[in-house]
């Protein structure tokens, strides 16, 4: 017992202070190799920084924890900044993330189809989004074998997209297939790309309107209508089409089924950062939306005359709207440093394909979420104005048409018979200047037209004695282009503008004075 007090109070002599200064350990910055593991977050110098903070730094054990004469900062940028050359720890933490994600495994975007003879093997993925190929022109039917059994089964024939989704196409990046001419680099700097379809052949999926029995009820059928088809300028599809036509282009007047029928388009877009995760992942997108959400799912097959199925906004028609969908990512990575160099390696992918969420809670619309990705900084103002170029966002692309007529060199006019008419007024995209005024056209009308009344002071003009207007109208539909308007009338009140009447009130708003059957009848010809 005498022994271990005096053990104790010989230990005791030092102070505290003293026993303090003795155990503390100091260190210029943690040596050695270490590893950040199991980091989910995107790789960029502020995690970096948490991670290795938290995983090596501030480690009970490690050489820094009990005292150090940097911060993990410090000693993480200079670590960074010798390993890569760079002069600061933001610059050198996105040359190793760079590095992370360049060296990413990468899936061949041909394994989708299965059908290439080498991962650069694209021939049928070209024909395919151009709008052909079996996949694109077949439909289901009993006819083509013996004992009637059904032939052309889609889901069947690709079975291997069903796979391809379930596999590597959700838990692999997907190389972007820049070597198709739809999604050339010279053709994509929108930072968008669309499919635009106008068949169904696949019955029973919930979507479009082909049925069964095939060979009876899906033939020529059409998909969910959700956007009004606009304008295609050939030129912009030559280089998937192979029409080779500068000049031509096909307007596409109404919509449904008063135009060009039911027309399905579906898109994506991307960040001007090629490594932000939704740019990296755009193979990816550009697999689900067209192989497998919209064909093996829903049966939508081929393109739009003269332009291709798919392809970046520079090559696609002009329509209203789009559906979008955006990739929502889980990436599980680590980094390794080896006293020298960093490599990092990307554990684990998982990517959910889900409703793009756009500007102001638009979802599922393209132009919506371009637009968000404009005002979160993440797409310039000439790539959202390209999308803007085709992707109108309004009820009818009427002003895109005439500007997009206009720069081939066309004009909506009408070339009247000069000797029999005299241009008095137009509006819209027949408006060539400002009208007649009120005085002025009644002086035309009533008093100079070739069948001017000869007493204006009648209630009614006799036939033969009423004076007569063609009115011309392209945008309306075929039976109302060209209508002649017979008055029956006088002007009971001077203060009255007819002309205005005619040129901006339909029958049931117009005012008293132009009433139809009172004081005016219309006709399908001159002669009626």
């Amino acid at each position: 017992m005498k022994l271990s007090l005096a053990a104790i109070f010989i230990t005791l002599r030092y102070s505290p202070s003293s026993l303090v200064a003795a155990q503390t350990q100091t260190c210029s910055g943690v040596s050695g190799p270490f590893s950040l593991k199991d980091v989910t977050r995107t790789c960029n110098y502020e995690t970096l920084l948490d991670e290795y903070t938290r995983q090596v730094f501030d480690v009970t054990g490690s050489t820094c924890a009990g005292g150090s004469d940097v911060t993990a900062k410090e000693d993480l940028d200079a670590k960074m900044m010798a390993a890569t050359n760079e002069t600061n720890g933001e610059d050198a933490a996105s040359a190793i993330c760079k590095a992370l994600y360049d060296n990413a495994d990468l899936t061949a975007f041909n394994e989708a189809a299965d059908k290439g003879s080498s991962p650069s093997d694209l021939h049928f993925e070209q024909e395919f989004y151009n709008g052909g190929g079996e996949w694109q022109e077949e439909v289901e039917t009993i006819y083509a074998s013996d004992d009637r059994s059904a032939t052309s089964v889609l889901r069947q024939d690709a079975a291997k997209v069903r796979e391809f989704y379930e596999g590597r196409g959700s838990y692999s990046r997907v190389e972007w297939p820049n070597a198709l001419t739809n999604f050339d680099d010279a053709t994509c700097s929108s930072h968008a790309a669309m499919c635009c379809w106008p068949k169904d052949r696949q019955a029973n999926d919930g979507n479009g309107n082909c049925a069964t029995p095939y060979d009876v009820n899906c033939v020529d059928k059409a998909p969910a209508d959700n956007t009004d088809l606009c304008f295609a300028d050939l030129a912009k599809g030559n280089g998937s089409t192979g029409l080779d036509s500068d000049d031509g282009f096909v307007v596409f007047p109404g919509d449904g089924d008063n135009g060009e029928g039911s027309i399905h388009c579906h898109g994506f877009a991307w960040a001007d950062d090629e490594y932000d995760s939704i740019s990296r992942y755009i193979g990816n997108n550009l697999f689900f939306v067209s192989m497998y959400d919209h064909m093996h799912q829903r049966g939508y097959v081929k393109n739009i005359p003269g332009m291709p199925m798919c392809g970046c906004m520079d090559q696609m028609p002009i329509a209203t709207r789009s559906d979008c969908t955006q990739v929502d990512l889980t990436e599980d990575w680590e980094m390794m440093f080896d006293g020298s160099a960093f490599t990092g390696k990307m554990t684990k992918v998982e990517i959910d394909f889900n409703a793009c969420r756009g500007r102001n809670n638009r979802n599922n619309d393209l132009w919506a979420y371009a637009a968000r990705l404009y005002d979160d900084g993440k797409m310039t103002a000439a790539q959202f104005g390209k999308v803007g170029r085709v992707l109108t966002n309004d009820d009818d692309g009427y002003h895109a048409t005439e500007l997009a007529k206009f720069e081939k060199g066309y004009v909506t006019g009408y070339t009247h018979l000069a000797a029999n008419y005299t241009l008095v007024a137009g509006r819209d995209e027949m408006y060539s200047g400002e009208p007649h005024g009120r005085e002025a056209f009644n002086k035309a009308f009533f008093q100079q037209s070739l069948t001017a009344p000869t007493d204006m002071t009648v209630d009614v003009f006799p036939i033969g004695e009423a004076p007569i207007i063609m009115r011309i109208c392209p945008s309306c539909r075929e039976t109302h282009k060209k209508v002649w308007y017979r008055r029956k009338t006088p002007i009971a009140n001077d203060n009255f503008d007819l002309l205005h009447s005619i040129l901006y009130h339909t029958s049931s708003t117009a005012p008293t004075g132009n009433i139809w059957n009172t004081d005016f009848t219309l006709h399908s010809s001159y002669k009626d």
